[in-house]
């Protein structure tokens, strides 16, 4: 069993040569930004770590942007800028002990993730600043998989994550998601944030809201995935953690298997590196912008997409961040207040200097429970100012500016925070919203079944299964078995709220076996394995009466009643 899944499922379509006239890229929202007078006042470019699988140096969408580090000899087996490494030019692999970042000989078609991600970020720095943008952003590789290696376990992005930041840089991409993460590392996530550097990470393709570390730790940007319809991929992650949204969707991307080759990539890591291009583009036009401050303008200018994915809502993060206004936000702090959006589910609220009371709804799309506050700095010398917050019309708390809890929840749907007195400076709150959970009204997260045979439903009885459900039903058989599934009642909205089978006890997308939704009853399923998770996920809006299925422990053949198991239909597996 693979130990770590890279948040990324494989798209199997390579595209050809460079000069196929399809070129296009899903990036985030940007106008025509006018940059080159900004550009230029740039003593030294922002530089990007891509920790990761391994990397072609050699395409042509990377080629130009790899960091070359001038104080070191190639070759002469010296580490001549005295900085702990020999010969490290271009990178350093991790997992090997070398300084050779590239793809291993004949396995392009396994090492291929680095590639992507960094070429996202080059194509989308390219796309803003021009052909010579390699000029104004570079990649650092750093590689942590080894040549060798069968299974992908990202343990050493932790140890190039110190690298990193040993090497000053301003940007880390860590684009994959689980594994085994060792507490002594948290400290580089609070080091990494004091010297002002952006972690950008991936929220993961394991179909859940349970996010895991590099997403779960301090200091960092998390980033989830959706399709250019602005709703959330099917695979991707979601929680009150996540910042923002990019394109997990056909994002054309450079691939490993020649200079010149590219391809269609999905999930989060893909999203993930478009907003690191994003971020790197901000940095080159504010160098003197820290991580908090690249963030803030990601976020707080992001366009919402809460109302197309109410069943997520407030999971999502800030939205999906508009690169024009982001850059406006850092070059104009005058302004700041202006790009408020009362739906977005989180951000910070700015009040400007005043003499004048100051109100701001909150009031995001879906069902919210509560809003969560904290004020950022010091409020002393506003004791003179006060600030109200509302819900439905009630004043529900009343504090002096200088008297402010350090963290505030309001609970409501919506509330309105009125600030009076006289301001001396700009007061600031982050907040972020916590939607109402409505997944478990018919049935718990998970239900353990280890009977050989059993039958069991969607929970509801007679009423119509719940809105925004997310159930799981664990079945587990005596070793050598299999698990026969046959559906007696299918009632479902159609091709949205569906009943996923998978084989083992993980929501992966290796581990797919079907999916089904409407009223028609499906085939009968025998899993490929005496472990079957079966996982019911609704959306916001129409109901049915739900299903009831039948299941038993079998010596039969696995496969779909009617076809042979080589016939199946499966997903792409995941790296």
């Amino acid at each position: 069993m693979k130990t770590l899944v890279v948040a990324f499922f494989f798209s199997a379509f390579v595209m050809g040569l460079m000069g196929q006239s399809d070129q296009k890229l899903h990036h985030l929202a940007f106008e025509k930004l006018m940059l080159p007078q900004l550009v230029s006042k740039n003593k030294k470019p922002v530089v990007v770590a891509v920790i990761d699988d391994a990397f072609r140096l050699s395409h042509r969408q990377i080629q130009s942007f790899v960091l070359k580090n001038k104080n070191e000899i190639a070759g002469n087996k010296l580490d001549d800028d005295n900085d702990g490494w020999i010969d490290n030019v271009q990178g350093w692999d991790l997992a090997d002990a070398d300084n050779d970042v590239n793809v291993p000989e004949g396995k392009a078609f396994k090492f291929y993730h680095g590639t992507m991600v960094a070429g996202i970020v080059c194509e989308l720095a390219e796309k803003v600043l021009g052909p010579d943008a390699g000029k104004y952003v570079s990649i650092l590789p750093l590689k942590v998989i080894s040549d060798q290696a069968t299974e992908f376990n990202y343990e050493l992005g932790y140890e190039a994550m110190a690298y990193a930041i040993r090497q000053n840089v301003d940007i880390i991409v860590m684009a994959w998601s689980g594994g085994r993460m060792d507490k002594k590392y948290l400290s580089l996530f609070d080091e990494a944030a004091r010297k002002g550097i952006a972690v950008f990470v991936s929220a993961g393709n394991f179909y859940t809201d349970r996010l895991a570390a590099p997403a779960t730790l301090p200091n960092v940007f998390t980033v989830a995935a959706v399709d250019t319809s602005g709703i959330k991929t099917v695979s991707s992650n979601y929680n009150m953690m996540v910042d923002a949204v990019a394109f997990g969707d056909q994002v054309r991307a450079p691939h490993s298997s020649a200079d010149n080759a590219w391809f269609y990539g999905d999930g989060t890591s893909s999203a993930v590196a478009l907003v690191a291009g994003c971020a790197a583009v901000l940095k080159v036009a504010s160098p003197e912008s820290k991580a908090t401050e690249l963030y803030d303008a990601l976020k707080n200018t992001a366009q919402t997409v809460d109302a197309d994915n109410l069943t997520y809502a407030a999971r999502l993060g800030a939205g999906l961040p508009n690169l024009t206004k982001a850059v406006n936000y850092l070059l104009e702090p005058q302004q700041r207040s202006g790009f408020f959006d009362s739906q977005r589910p989180q951000g910070k609220l700015i009040f400007e200097v005043s003499k004048n009371e100051t109100s701001l709804l909150l009031a995001p799309h879906g069902g919210i429970k509560a809003f969560h506050f904290t004020p950022v700095g010091s409020a002393k010398p506003m004791k003179n100012a006060a600030i109200s917050f509302y819900v439905k019309d009630s004043l529900v708390q009343h504090f002096g500016l200088n008297n402010l809890p350090l963290k505030l929840t309001i609970v409501g749907e919506s509330t309105k925070i009125v600030v009076s007195g006289k301001r001396k400076k700009a007061f600031e709150m982050y907040y972020e919203t916590e939607a109402i959970d409505s997944t478990l009204l018919y049935c718990k997260e998970t239900t353990l079944l280890l009977d050989s045979i059993g039958q069991f439903d969607d929970g509801s009885g007679p009423q119509d299964y719940a809105n925004r459900s997310s159930c799981k039903w664990q079945i587990q058989v005596p070793e050598g078995k299999r698990v026969k599934i046959r559906f007696t009642e299918l009632d479902t909205q159609p091709n949205v709220d569906f009943v996923y089978i998978f084989n083992g006890d993980a929501t992966l997308q290796e581990n797919l076996l079907a999916q089904f939704s409407g009223n028609n009853l499906p085939p009968v399923i025998t899993s490929f394995t005496n472990q079957v998770l079966i996982w019911f996920a609704t959306d916001k809006s129409v109901t049915g009466r739900g299903w009831t299925l039948h299941y038993q422990a079998v010596d039969d053949a696995p496969g779909v009643e009617g076809f042979s198991s080589d016939q199946l239909d499966l997903e792409d597996e995941s790296l």
